[in-house]
């Protein structure tokens, strides 16, 4: 049983709000493990965990809840069993699926029309699953390692108006960004146009060293990048002071912090047309 009392010593700290949030963690990789592990820690009861991989070797440095023996596993399976080991008063729901769908980019729509209806049918059930799970979460966490899915979550999150801590890693640097829809840019917002169309949108970036481009990755900034979205996120769930404004970068060379304060913009396809809406008590 996880005791609560010393961080409940803390001001404005709301245990009961804390519990009857629900955390939506997207991706169970390196930063996911870290995200799901200090969630457990901290009694945030109500965690769904979001992934499609299996465990591979090369995330054993940096994921603390995978083991040897875990390789060739679904992650999301294997996560939620050690959660449970932590915490066994966590109510853990898990989606073995990926988060993005195809429509409406061009670089990755099949050329062939009878392929394109099926694309069609695929994304439009995808989309009604995923309409679904954002909007049974309260605040969403991204540990991804793609901009594709991060801005198909992002715009999930602009369209429930879920707030969104996204991170990234980077060797020894890392970076969390604070989305509040309708209040803060979002993902979309500030991403670079020649990004925006480009065919590495769909390359991941962290997870694998095989079919995948390995970046450099170390735990310790892993470690800390995701403990400061779960300092967000939990800020978020019990209204607890103010949230990052709103992106906010680990310079690992130096140790310096600096916040950046990224600009709206009133165009953006995704967010620039809605409104700041005040959001409901977590758990109501």
């Amino acid at each position: 049983m996880i005791d609560t009392n010393r961080q409940e010593l803390i001001g404005g700290w709301n245990q009961r709000k804390l519990e009857k949030c629900r955390f939506l963690i997207c991706g169970i990789g390196a930063l996911g493990n870290e995200v799901a592990k200090n969630l457990a820690l901290l009694n945030a009861r109500l965690l769904t965990l979001v992934d499609y991989d299996v465990v591979e070797q090369s995330n054993l440095n940096r994921c603390v809840l995978f083991r040897n023996g875990d390789v060739g596993k679904k992650k999301v399976d294997v996560a939620r069993r050690r959660l449970l080991e932590i915490n066994g008063r966590l109510h853990i729901t898990t989606v073995d699926r990926q988060l993005f769908w195809y429509e409406g980019y061009e670089p990755f729509i099949p050329k062939n029309k009878k392929k394109n209806e099926e694309v069609k049918r695929f994304n439009d059930a995808l989309d009604r699953l995923h309409k679904k799970l954002f909007s049974e979460t309260d605040v969403v966490v991204g540990a991804l390692d793609n901009y594709l899915t991060r801005i198909f979550v992002n715009a999930y999150c602009v369209e429930k108006r879920k707030p969104f801590i996204d991170g990234g890693l980077d060797g020894l640097d890392g970076r969390v960004q604070v989305i509040i829809p309708g209040v803060t840019p979002c993902y979309w917002c500030n991403l670079a146009e020649n990004l925006k169309r480009s065919t590495t949108l769909r390359e991941q970036v962290s997870c694998s060293g095989d079919t995948d481009i390995p970046v450099a990755s170390v735990a310790t900034t892993t470690s800390l990048i995701a403990s400061l979205q779960v300092n967000e996120a939990v800020k978020i769930a019990m209204k607890l002071g103010r949230p990052i404004d709103n992106r906010l970068h680990y310079v690992g060379a130096t140790g310096k912090f600096v916040v950046y304060k990224m600009e709206k913009n009133k165009n953006c396809e995704f967010c620039g047309n809605v409104k700041a809406k005040k959001m409901k008590k977590a758990g109501k």
